[in-house]
């Protein structure tokens, strides 16, 4: 099992990195080189920056084992079927019951802001939204060490 990270602004790399290196799992990070991350502990594989690069470069070496962390349901979309686990910044899992829901509200919104110019910004990411994300991918990764064969 590795843990894949969208690295492209992505939030929660320091708590990811913090609990695979507690239960010793390899993370790759796949960023383009416009982002700066450093770590000692994760593989950080840098793409060029097309729009799509980095999620190409997952979407082509992700396994069925491994486990995603992103918030683009695009790229979410392309794995959901050929890897263990996605999982947002929020902690939310996205799977099959739900992907299509998502990818469809992502388009309704787009086409929201094309038509009526309504812009809504994000709100700033708190503790708690960390703290959620913490708690739910821990639980997934004690969940798989305590279901995995010895």
């Amino acid at each position: 099992m590795k843990v894949y990270i969208d690295a492209d602004g992505n939030a929660v790399t320091s708590i990811v990195e913090e609990i695979c290196k507690k239960y010793n799992i390899p993370v790759i990070a796949v960023k383009n080189y416009n982002i700066n991350l450093k770590s000692d502990y994760i593989e950080i594989v840098t793409v060029d920056d097309y729009k799509e690069s980095a999620d190409l470069y997952i979407a082509n070496h992700i396994s069925k084992d491994d486990i995603l962390i992103t918030n683009d349901y695009g790229l979410s979309s392309l794995v959901v079927n050929k890897c263990k686990k996605v999982i947002n910044q929020s902690g939310m899992i996205i799977d099959n019951s739900n992907i299509d829901f998502l990818l469809n509200t992502r388009h309704i919104h787009k086409e929201m802001r094309l038509k009526h110019n309504v812009y809504t910004k994000s709100k700033k990411r708190t503790s708690l939204n960390d703290e959620t994300f913490k708690s739910v991918f821990e639980n997934y990764i004690l969940s798989e060490i305590n279901n995995s064969p010895l």
